[in-house]
């Protein structure tokens, strides 16, 4: 009887999916949220993988949605069975930065306190994997000061 109770939210949220547009993400975005406090973890699931399919079907990615992506992805991990999460999520970060560092850095500098444990695990992650000190990752976040060298 319990798999057919997931199932339900389940078939709802593709239906959803696809009948929204991409102008829809933020909204998409927070129904993945709000699914993930309500424990509805295969309808968060297929949320941010509809997202993530559209991101990468788009001519041009959006920064901002690769990271919120990112940090539902480390959610995920911590809670839905599938092996795949920790890796979709250090893919998204990857592109996000790629993507447009700027902003990527700007979303990952205000992420909310309870989403730090996330934020610090995912950059150890894309760290230690990129076989240098986060690639393209560091070479934006450790832009040299101008000033730093006047004393």
């Amino acid at each position: 009887m319990k798999p057919h109770f997931l199932t339900l939210p389940l078939i709802l949220s593709i239906i959803m999916l696809a009948s929204c547009d991409s102008n829809n993400t933020k909204e998409n975005l927070q129904h993945a949220e709000f699914a993930i406090e309500r424990q509805d973890y295969n309808s968060a699931r297929g949320i941010c993988d509809n997202i993530r399919k559209q991101q990468n079907d788009a001519e041009k990615m959006d920064a901002s949605t690769l990271c919120n992506l990112s940090m539902l992805y480390m959610k995920l991990g911590e809670t839905d069975d599938r092996e795949d999460n920790i890796g979709l999520a250090r893919q998204c970060y990857i592109d996000a930065y790629a993507t447009d560092s700027a902003e990527a850095r700007n979303y990952y500098d205000n992420v909310s306190v309870e989403d730090l444990p996330h934020l610090s695990l995912l950059t150890s992650i894309v760290r230690s994997t990129t076989g240098s000190p986060a690639g393209i990752i560091d070479d934006y976040i450790n832009e040299s000061d101008s000033i730093s060298g006047i004393n």
